[in-house]
């Protein structure tokens, strides 16, 4: 073969692989259709967006609303100047008090102490009855006594509640008590 053919087959077999390479990285059926759904949804999110733009107030359509809300607004200054007219606009509501919570004071504390070290020396049962009982003790010094074992007692406990917390911590603290050998 001369020189001039050898080269020109090489171009052409050159050109085989080239394009025998391009077929090859062609897509599938399958990867076209996705293609084409990421495309779909591309362009549905675009016409979405083109709506909500659409859709969306400009200066020039809400020009009527700022007319009104500062003719409103110069209505209410006008109230608020006469007298007659400020007695029949509801008065602005202040901030609300909350109630004062009635806690535990110290006193009550103080005088609670006694029948804790009362409760302590029971059998865990007898101090549960004692506790539940409205005889022995009354629900505000139950509250006093949950107090002085640290027990944050506040209105919304029940006294079952309480005194289930009451016998606990006093049991709890029996057992440590045993468990460090005092």
């Amino acid at each position: 073969m001369s020189r001039s053919k050898k080269a020109e087959f090489m171009k052409a077999k050159t050109f085989l692989r080239r394009l025998q390479a391009t077929v090859q990285s062609l897509p599938t059926n399958a990867e076209k259709r996705q293609v084409q759904e990421r495309i779909a949804a591309l362009a549905e999110f675009l016409e979405n967006l083109q709506g909500a733009v659409n859709s969306m107030p400009t200066i020039e359509s809400v020009s009527q609303i700022n007319e009104a809300l500062h003719l409103l607004q110069g209505l209410f200054s006008k109230a608020e100047a006469n007298p007659v007219l400020a007695g029949l606009a509801p008065a602005p509501r202040g901030p609300r008090l909350r109630k004062s919570k009635q806690g535990v004071s110290e006193e009550d504390i103080t005088s609670a102490k006694p029948d804790l070290e009362a409760l302590q020396g029971m059998p865990v049962d007898e101090i549960r009855a004692k506790l539940l009982s409205e005889d022995h003790y009354g629900l505000s010094r139950v509250r006093a006594i949950a107090a002085a074992l640290g027990i944050a007692a506040t209105e919304k406990l029940s006294r079952e509640s309480l005194a289930h917390q009451i016998t606990t911590k006093i049991a709890n603290y029996r057992g440590y008590e045993r468990l460090s050998g005092r």
